[in-house]
């Protein structure tokens, strides 16, 4: 296992198929009167005309995490979570008939092959809310609509700059509402529109978007959206408040809109949500007020029990160890119990034991099992949950929520350790999935050796400006001799 699989993974990890459902672009919202409200006939002065969302404009579908896989009367194997109607400004619970959209699946079926089973005899939930196979986190019909909710008044102007996205002013924000209470990004291209702002937005986890004098684009989280928020209360400043809506007049205006699809696990649809490192760290740094990274300052990567192979960076045997940490050498040959024949695709897999800290919340649960599925899906490696593993075995902790790391390979005494840290929710999926790569034995990509050298001939594929780099993070980018560039064996790969 190397760079070969790491590349594959990352091709292939992530869905790239976009639902687009007509989407609901008008601009008339009904107030809790019944009436459209958002234009106002000529001559009356909307700016003392507050807005008021009707509870229909209030309201999504939103699914908790998937409780634990459980076999019903020795046959039924079903995991199960609650589905509610939800004002998604304030968290409480509403009719569900102010839902207008389908109501998502509440049970899915599970396998006890992958993760721990606990066992029932009272009866299992309905095969009639039961998800598709890969239906939890599938966009559902109506998930890529959105609607105008108002306008907001008093918000600065539009950024100069096309290609300027990562706004941090509302990270350093201590009182008053920031940007209008839409505190991410400040996006401005030439055509922008209010299909592709929602787009931008809701590719990032981010259910409320604006667009400013349909110049700039900016994106907000509504309180519910824990992919965004986490555990914590959102600070004051980049709350978005309703009630400071008003009735939207012209196009130079900052006019608010709101993803009015369903939530998973109180995020949007993983299916349809695509955060890269870079933008779940700038959204974390704006949550907490400061900057974070995704892993610790000249600590990325806690280093392993102990090290193996050559220092010399040339080709090595993997026999005695062709990469920066030890083997997981624990091969099955019957596949986990429960994979169906489009599953079961290789001839032995790689077990990887795993066991959840008591203080894991299931939201991370969820999110790890996912990742853990996501490597399964692409390779040989069966991250399996057990609930009393042998070693070596890897725990999942929270201890360090600044960051999320892994300890790099198997470990030779200690149990290993995945710290979800921030890596709290669905949104954070591709960076648990990230993690775990180092858990199998894999460093950075751009530590290998041959990145900015020369290893068998082969070499360097990256030039590197180290004045750009911050000095504190030079080390992650310096070449790490122990990173796998292939083996005596096989050649480079």
């Amino acid at each position: 296992m190397g760079a070969s699989i790491v590349a594959m993974v990352l091709k292939a990890i992530w869905p790239t198929i976009m639902l687009h459902p007509t989407r609901c672009s008008s601009t008339a919202t009904l107030t809790s009167s019944g009436t459209p409200d958002d234009t106002v006939e000529p001559g009356f002065d909307a700016q003392v005309k507050p807005r008021t969302l009707s509870a229909l404009s209030r309201t999504s579908w939103v699914a908790s995490a998937f409780g634990a896989c459980t076999v019903f009367n020795g046959e039924l194997t079903v995991k199960a979570r609650t589905v509610q109607c939800v004002d998604v400004f304030d968290g409480s619970i509403s009719s569900s008939g102010l839902c207008q959209l389908s109501k998502p699946c509440d049970n899915i079926r599970c396998t006890c092959g992958t993760e721990v089973c606990d066992q029932s005899n009272e009866a299992p939930p309905t095969a009639t809310s039961r998800c598709m196979d890969n239906g939890a986190g599938a966009v559902l019909e109506g998930d890529g609509n959105y609607t105008s909710i108002g306008c907001i008044a008093g918000v600065d102007a539009h950024s100069s700059s096309d290609s300027f996205k990562y706004d941090v002013t509302c990270m350093n924000a201590t009182s008053s509402m920031c940007r209008g209470g839409l505190p991410f990004y400040r996006y401005s291209k030439e055509g922008m529109t209010v299909d592709s702002c929602f787009d931008f937005c809701s590719k990032r986890g981010l259910d409320l978007f604006g667009m400013l004098s349909s110049l700039e684009c900016r994106c907000g989280a509504s309180r519910i959206n824990k992919g965004v928020w986490g555990d914590a209360k959102p600070r004051k400043p980049l709350q978005f408040v309703p009630d400071d809506l008003t009735a939207c007049t012209g196009a130079q205006e900052f006019k608010v809109h709101r993803y009015i699809g369903h939530f998973e696990a109180s995020c949007l649809p993983s299916a349809s949500v695509h955060v890269g490192v870079s933008d779940a760290v700038y959204i974390k740094s704006i949550v907490a007020g400061k900057r974070i990274h995704q892993e610790p300052v000249n600590k990325a990567l806690p280093p392993p029990a102990a090290s193996q192979g050559s220092s010399s960076g040339s080709l090595r045997s993997c026999l005695s160890g062709c990469g920066p940490a030890f083997n997981w050498d624990n091969r099955l040959s019957d596949p986990p119990s429960g994979l169906d024949e489009k599953e079961n695709k290789w001839k032995e897999y790689v077990k990887i034991a795993y066991k959840f800290n008591y203080d894991i919340d299931d939201d991370r649960k969820e999110a790890f099992r996912w990742a853990a599925k996501d490597w399964l899906n692409k390779t040989c490696l069966l991250f399996r949950e057990e609930t009393n593993p042998s070693e070596p075995y890897v725990t999942v902790v929270k201890e360090d929520l600044e960051y999320c790391w892994a300890i790099l390979g198997k470990p030779r005494s200690t149990p290993s350790k995945v710290n979800m840290g921030w890596c709290n929710s669905l949104n954070q999926r591709g960076s648990i999935v990230h993690e775990l790569g180092h858990v199998a034995g894999m460093l950075h990509e751009q530590s290998r050796p041959d990145a900015s050298g020369t290893v068998a001939g082969h070499g360097p594929y990256l030039k590197i400006h180290w004045q750009n780099i911050a000095s504190d993070w030079r080390s992650q980018w310096a070449p790490s001799m122990g990173s796998y560039v292939g083996s005596a064996d096989d050649g480079h790969g």
